[in-house]
């Protein structure tokens, strides 16, 4: 169970990078084979992450998902963590 919570927080942080992952993203820079299985955890709790998905053609044609985060939830997610670091900033 460890490796899939340390799976989780390389990925997290990845996408809140505001890097798009593929699931050969995820097993050449983090050794994840089961990015599907990551990204349905992000999505509920504890972490409740929106992440979108979309489908693209590789020059191969093959079909691949693309997993992402919107520019403004990550902008969100940025603000709600400043106020919960530093929370006299915003008083």
């Amino acid at each position: 169970m460890e490796h899939i919570d340390s799976h989780c927080e390389k990925i997290k942080r990845h996408l809140m990078d505001g890097r798009p992952i593929t699931a050969i993203d995820a097993l050449n820079f983090y050794g994840c084979m089961n990015l599907k299985g990551r990204i349905f955890d992000l999505r509920v709790e504890p972490y409740n992450l929106p992440i979108q998905k979309e489908m693209i053609k590789l020059r191969s044609g093959k079909r691949v998902a693309k997993y992402y985060l919107l520019d403004s939830t990550l902008k969100r997610l940025r603000e709600n963590k400043n106020q919960s670091i530093n929370p006299s900033i915003h008083q």
